[in-house]
């Protein structure tokens, strides 16, 4: 079953198209490219950051509430605008996204990160069996000598201060 849907191309006037029902919005991604349907890559599409813990989600420019699927709102945000331009997209009604059917199959993923004031570690959320994953990125902790990157920093056991070692024999 086919649906219409009104299409945003940056440039030109609002356009509907009859397309084949694809779950795109709130797909984990990790680049515009993800997101946009073959043959409409201008279409508005685009992968939006929902802050760093969160990840990426496909989402879609939209005027008003009613170019949105059921489900979502159509909103103006300061943490999803490009540049100085600020758009409204597609976003959840409870602005978190969950995995779909399709998600899950592809098993698609999204970057995220976990800081604190010790520093920032990276890692992933993917779509699996039970919905989407918690990021696997650890907790930034404070240096110690163990030979890892602890702050996730990039640098190993830097700052790290160093005991002097007592040794003895009889």
């Amino acid at each position: 079953e086919w649906e219409c849907k009104l299409i945003l191309i940056p440039g030109s006037d609002a356009t509907f198209l009859c397309l084949p029902p694809v779950e795109i919005l709130c797909r984990p991604c990790v680049s515009d490219e993800q997101c946009a349907p073959d043959g409409l890559q201008l279409a508005g599409y685009m992968c939006l950051s929902f802050g760093e813990e969160e990840g990426s989600f496909c989402s879609r420019a939209c005027e008003d509430t009613k170019d949105c699927e059921k489900g979502y709102l159509c909103r103006e945000q300061p943490s999803f605008s490009r540049g100085d331009e600020l758009q409204t997209y597609c976003i959840p009604e409870s602005e978190v996204c969950a995995c779909s059917d399709a998600a899950i199959d592809d098993e698609a993923k999204t970057n995220c990160a976990l800081s604190n004031e010790l520093g920032s570690c990276s890692g992933t959320r993917q779509c699996g069996p039970q919905g989407l994953s918690e990021c696997s990125a650890s907790l930034p902790e404070a240096e110690i000598c163990n030979g890892g990157d602890d702050d996730c920093d990039g640098l190993l056991d830097e700052d790290v201060v160093s005991a002097p070692c007592a040794k003895g024999n009889g």
